[in-house]
C-alpha cells in the first residue's frame, strides 16, 4: 500500500458531545451547501444501507475483542471462525454465506468484496477498519481512543504518519469507492444515478485502495498537498489529532462530505 511522504499540522479541538455512536448527523449545520437538495436524501440512503449491515448494532470494542480473539497471533479470520462470531457482532450470517446469500445484497458486497475477504480468509486490518466506521463508539472522546489503537495495535508512545495516511485511505475506500462498486454492480433497475455520479468525483478510474491518490487523502485532511514536514515522521496521541481532526475524517458522512465536495 502506498504512503503519502508527509503533512504538515493543523489544530484541531479536544472537545465533544456525548452519544456520537451514529457519526456525524449533523448535516443542517454543514457550511456546504446542498448541491440541488440532492445530498441530504443522498446520505439518507446511504446510511441506511448502512444500518442495514447490522454492525451499528455492536460497540465497536467488543467488535474488536471479537475479531481479535478469532485472530490470535495472526491467525486468518477464516470463514467458519466468521460464521461462529457473526451474531455476537450483529451481522446476517445468511447474508454472507458463500453457499447461501444473494451475491448482490448491500451486506455481501460490502463483507466479501475482494478487499477484505480472499481465499477463505478476511483482511483483518480492512475489517478492523469497516469495524469502526460501522459500529457504536461510547463518545467522541472514546472514537479518537479507538482511532489511536486502531492505527497503533502495540499501543507504542509514537505512530509512523504513513501509518495513519494508510488507514484514512482505506477508511475513503470503504466510504467511496466500495459503495460506488457496489451501486455500480446492482441491477440497472436498482441502480442510484444520482448516487453513482455522487460518488464517481473521486475519480471514474478509482478502484482499489491502492488507486486512491495521495490528493484525497490530503482533502480528507484539510490540507493542500504542497503543506509538508520532515518524512518518516512519527506521531504521538497528541499531535495525531493535530493532523487527523475528529470532525473530518471518523464516520463515513464526514469522509463523503469533506473529500467528495
Amino acid at each position: 500500500m502506498k504512503a503519502i511522504a508527509t503533512l504538515c499540522k493543523v489544530s484541531s479541538g479536544r472537545g465533544g458531545k456525548k452519544n456520537d455512536n451514529l457519526g456525524a448527523l449533523n448535516f443542517a449545520k454543514k457550511d456546504k451547501p446542498a448541491q440541488d437538495n440532492i445530498l441530504p436524501e443522498l446520505e439518507t440512503y446511504f446510511m441506511a444501507q448502512e444500518r442495514s449491515l447490522g454492525l451499528n448494532k455492536t460497540q465497536y470494542e467488543n467488535f474488536v475483542y471479537l475479531i481479535k480473539r478469532y485472530s490470535y497471533k495472526g491467525t486468518p479470520l477464516q470463514e467458519h471462525m466468521m460464521k461462529e462470531i457473526s451474531p455476537k457482532l450483529g451481522l446476517d450470517y445468511e447474508k454472507l454465506s458463500e453457499e447461501n446469500a444473494d451475491k448482490h445484497t448491500f451486506a455481501y458486497m460490502m463483507v466479501k468484496n475482494h478487499e477484505i475477504f480472499q481465499q477463505g480468509s478476511y483482511n483483518i486490518e480492512i475489517l478492523l477498519c469497516l469495524g469502526f466506521l460501522s459500529c457504536q463508539h461510547h463518545d467522541r472522546q472514546s472514537r479518537m481512543d479507538e482511532f489511536w489503537q486502531l492505527i497503533n495495535p502495540e499501543i507504542n508512545d509514537e505512530v509512523p504518519l504513513e501509518k495513519v495516511i494508510d488507514t484514512l485511505r482505506i477508511f475513503i475506500y470503504l466510504a467511496i469507492v466500495l459503495r460506488l462498486k457496489i451501486e455500480k454492480q446492482r441491477t440497472p433497475d436498482d441502480q442510484n444515478n444520482d448516487a453513482i455520479n455522487y460518488l464517481q468525483k473521486l475519480g471514474a478510474q478509482t478502484y482499489s485502495i491502492d488507486e486512491i491518490q495521495d490528493s484525497s487523502v490530503f482533502k480528507l485532511m484539510g490540507m493542500r498537498e504542497d503543506q509538508r514536514t520532515e518524512e518518516g515522521k512519527f506521531v504521538n496521541y497528541q499531535e495525531l489529532f493535530q493532523f487527523v481532526n475528529p470532525n473530518r475524517c471518523l464516520t463515513p458522512f464526514d469522509i463523503r462530505m469533506n473529500v467528495l465536495q
